[in-house]
């Protein structure tokens, strides 16, 4: 089994949509089910997916009866570019809880400072693969 981790801004909902839809090495779409990851639930299946809506400790069981390429998806909410210590700690914590069950963790984040993740260190700590997609935004 193979199962990538997605963590990111609501913000990039439509382009998480786009790469998910249209990648048909996709097995089984997880989101993890709590408020900020509904409305990408909507718009997946809009697309014609059939994601998988559930807690994450369902999730990792459901993995382990699984030998799909899967994805987990994780959205963290709307505004937090505007504090970027917030903005580190939540996704440190989301990064964290998810390289637990994951090979590889792919991030879209919307940065407004520059070196919001300069220091890579904490990532490289995973010993996994990571890849931030980043946007830089606008005032």
């Amino acid at each position: 089994m193979t199962v990538l981790g997605i963590v990111g801004c609501r913000i990039f909902e439509d382009e998480i949509t786009h790469v998910l839809a249209n990648d048909s090495y996709i097995d089984r779409i997880y989101i993890i089910e709590n408020e900020e990851n509904k409305g990408l639930l909507h718009k997946l299946e809009a697309e014609g997916c059939k994601p998988v809506f559930l807690p994450f400790y369902k999730i990792k069981a459901d993995l382990r009866c699984s030998n799909k390429f899967s994805v987990i998806v994780q959205l963290q909410g709307m505004g937090l570019h505007v504090d970027p210590a917030r903005l580190k700690n939540e996704t440190y914590t989301n990064v964290d809880i998810m390289s637990r069950s994951v090979d590889g963790i792919l991030l879209f984040l919307r940065l407004l400072r520059a070196g919001t993740f300069q220091d890579t260190k904490k990532f490289c700590s995973y010993e996994m693969p990571y890849k931030i997609a980043a946007g830089q935004g606008h005032r």
